[in-house]
């Protein structure tokens, strides 16, 4: 019998039955049968994600997740959702689902679909949703001297990137949409249309290429009356010299609020007036000015102190000019200087010579940058002052003169003499000592082997 229940079993595994069979134990009244098993389940199932499509850019922070899902075989037994890196969701007997995001960018969803036999099937979409951007943070309004800065902290750009911002303002109740002021392109901007004592409102918003996200939330800031300028300059003198007049100046005993920025230079022929428009502009560290080519006549003259905004002006000071005559020579130009230890050389170029040719040049010298004084003359146009202080600083211009006259002051040329002759003479003395002590040693040993 037991060979007979195999035979059997070796014949149906190689028949081509569609089902496999299994043989069962005896039945309690001592018989034994064969019976069918089921079928093996060894298939997936199949899922795939209607919506989102891969690579779709979405414009929504909800989003449609639309599937479908079925197996041939046992059947599905569960369907889960993953948003993300986020939790699993089951979502059996579903076909769809909404998912919430919080925000904007790159995201993708997951499907997995599992049958009755332990199969798995998996599906996942990546997709992009951009919106307008988050409202700006850390939004800040600060008064300065000449206007009112806002500042405040880049927000999330809803995953499309920032292309401006829009600054809105407001000094009462009112649409703020109706009072853009500016667009710029950083997350900052200077106001400077403000009055002074009036209190600004200001909001923010961001703008990509989904639109405007919301406004930030509401600062202000109040123009103080206005910025404390510099007080006067003080000790104003006015120096005359041959066609020029060369002034100088001392601070201001109060400096105002951020220092002193620069210098006006105010000119006028008649006392005590005060011209608007100023000579000439200078930067804090000069407080000297030369005033050159100056016809006859006089001249009175006024310094003022500028930060962000203009003090008043100095005390007056004037000088009566004996001008350049009519064919004088022109301006000496082209000028050159080449230090050579304790001499400084002077060169340069002649000048237009006027109606009558050039007889001589006169040099001027001065320790400080302003304040020409004369220190000799040359009939040529070149000359070597050896008559300078070492280490110190020199400042020299030319004058040209012909019968008609002195033409004008030239531009300022600087230099500094050096020691380096000094040192060469210090040299030359130590080697004739040396050499004066090496004569008297050889006499010293000449003379003692003579008494030998």
């Amino acid at each position: 019998m037991a060979f007979l229940m195999a035979a059997v079993v070796v014949l149906l595994s190689s028949s081509a039955l569609i089902c496999p069979v299994a043989m069962v134990a005896p039945s309690p009244g001592g018989s034994s049968m064969f019976a069918l098993a089921q079928p093996v389940d060894n298939t997936s199932p199949s899922i795939s994600i209607l919506s989102p499509a891969s690579g779709q850019v979405l414009t929504d922070l909800t989003v449609i997740v639309t599937w479908e899902a079925f197996d041939l075989g046992s059947g599905i037994n569960h369907t889960y959702l993953r948003l993300d890196a986020g939790n699993w969701l089951n979502v059996d007997g579903l076909a769809s689902f909404e998912v919430q995001l919080l925000q904007g960018g790159q995201h993708n969803v997951t499907l997995l679909a599992l049958d009755l036999a332990g199969n798995l099937a998996r599906a996942l979409v990546d997709f992009v949703v951009e919106t307008a951007p988050d409202a700006p943070q850390s939004v800040n309004a600060t008064a300065g001297a000449s206007g009112i800065g806002v500042s405040w902290a880049m927000p999330y750009d809803g995953g499309s990137p920032i292309l401006s911002y829009k600054v809105f303002r407001r000094s009462a109740a009112g649409d703020y949409d109706q009072n853009l002021v500016a667009t710029p392109s950083v997350a900052a901007y200077f106001d400077s249309d403000v009055a002074a004592g009036t209190r600004y409102y200001y909001v923010v918003k961001a703008s990509n290429s989904q639109g405007d996200g919301p406004a930030s939330s509401e600062v202000n800031a109040t123009l103080a009356d206005g910025p404390r300028p510099p007080d006067a300059p003080t000790g104003l003198i006015a120096k005359l010299g041959t066609g020029f007049v060369s002034l100088s100046w001392s601070l201001p005993s109060d400096q105002g609020a951020s220092g002193v920025l620069a210098y006006k230079v105010y000119r006028t022929n008649v006392p005590g007036s005060n011209p608007s428009v100023p000579l000439a502009t200078l930067n804090n560290a000069q407080r000297y000015f030369i005033d050159a080519s100056l016809v006859t006549g006089d001249y009175y003259y006024k310094i003022s102190a500028v930060n962000s905004a203009e003090g008043p002006r100095s005390n007056e000071s004037n000088a009566t000019v004996d001008g350049i005559e009519p064919g004088s020579p022109g301006t000496v130009v082209s000028m050159s200087l080449i230090e050579e230890g304790s001499v400084i050389k002077l060169s340069w170029e002649a000048p237009p010579e006027g109606a009558s040719p050039i007889l001589r040049y006169l040099i001027y010298r001065s320790a400080t940058p302003y304040d020409p004084v004369y220190l000799n003359s040359s009939a040529s146009a070149s000359y070597s002052d050896m008559d300078v202080v070492y280490g110190q600083t020199s400042y020299f211009w030319i004058v040209a003169e012909n019968g008609q006259g002195q033409g004008p002051l030239s531009a300022r040329m600087t230099g500094i003499a050096s020691d380096h002759a000094v040192g060469i003479a210090s040299e030359i003395i130590l080697l004739l000592v040396i050499v004066a002590l090496a004569v008297a040693i050889l006499l010293v040993i000449i003379w003692t082997r003579r008494r030998k």
